[in-house]
């Protein structure tokens, strides 16, 4: 239940156990990427919120559903007074949406949120804090290190290939590579396959050899990567599942199971074989218009090479 007014405040009587101001916009656009992580199937009520945490050292949004979770400190907020929360996730991304003040107080007690600015007053009603686990921080001193624009293009150059409806899982996700000073990502629907290489630093001997990362974990990623394409990104991967570290945003995945394909025996040996280059503007642009005079019954196109 939601009570919004604009001309008069309702008193309060009970204690406030986190009092914080923050910055609406910066507050908007992270609560988007976190709450982008909450359940939104029927696992524990409470996971389908967002836990915030005000402490002296900043504040901390968290969100999982205990296969992916995020921890993200957001900047431009001023604690007040300490302590933690959990913030509705539909009826508090409406008030961030809706409202255009640019600053707004946020405090909470045992049964609501209260969120204050300039000419309003929305008053949500909450959970206990205490039932919702901490996600997971970055501690591993083991890991890969990888430039954020590397690791996007990978991403986005993968995650189009694999396929979720399979009941072989491990064609939903994606088979990374993490060895010595590279990195490999490798995706199939079992019709076609998507590779693609990137550079990657080791440190303290990391390796992952057979991670297969799900395709919806590693879009939410995307999402995280700053927009730097320098900036790096920590990877550290163990048997059932993977962490990320971009900046102040930690992120957690749990891994496929699942026999991946013997991907490198498809790629046929180019040993012998004509190469031909070609710019790939015009030739997506060929292919498009190619592609409209097929059909289901004939839906492949065909190349001629001269």
């Amino acid at each position: 239940m939601t009570v919004s007014s604009v001309s008069q405040k309702i008193p309060l009587h009970s204690p406030y156990t986190m009092k914080i101001s923050c910055e609406r916009e910066k507050l908007s656009q992270a609560f988007g990427l976190v709450a982008s992580v909450a359940a939104v199937r029927d696992v524990k009520p409470v996971l389908q919120n967002v836990k915030i945490n005000a402490e002296k050292s900043g504040v901390l949004l968290q969100a999982t559903d205990t296969e992916l979770g995020i921890r993200h400190y957001l900047e431009g907020c001023e604690v007040l007074e300490p302590g933690e929360a959990i913030l509705p996730t539909k009826d508090f991304r409406k008030v961030l949406q809706e409202t255009t003040v640019q600053t707004l107080q946020i405090k909470s007690d045992a049964s609501k949120v209260v969120v204050t600015g300039d000419r309003i007053h929305f008053e949500l009603v909450t959970q206990p804090a205490d039932e919702f686990p901490d996600v997971e921080d970055f501690t591993e001193t083991s890991y890969h290190e990888m430039q954020a624009g590397v690791l996007r293009e990978m991403i986005r150059r993968t995650t189009f290939a694999t396929d979720s409806e399979n009941t072989r899982y491990a064609l939903g996700g994606v088979f990374f590579e993490l060895v010595e000073d590279k990195a490999a990502a490798v995706a199939t629907d079992g019709r076609r396959l998507a590779f693609q290489e990137g550079v990657a630093k080791c440190v303290n001997d990391h390796r992952a050899e057979s991670a297969i990362f799900p395709s919806r974990g590693l879009q939410l990623i995307e999402r995280m990567l700053p927009s730097a394409a320098e900036e790096t990104t920590k990877i550290a991967v163990s048997p059932n599942r993977a962490l990320f570290q971009s900046g102040t945003t930690v992120f957690f995945t749990r891994l496929i199971e699942g026999r991946f394909p013997k991907w490198r025996n498809i790629i046929p040996d180019p040993d012998g074989k004509t190469q031909v280059d070609i710019l790939a503007g015009p030739l997506f642009s060929a292919v498009r218009q190619a592609a409209i005079v097929t059909s289901d019954k004939q839906p492949g196109v065909t190349f001629t090479f001269e």
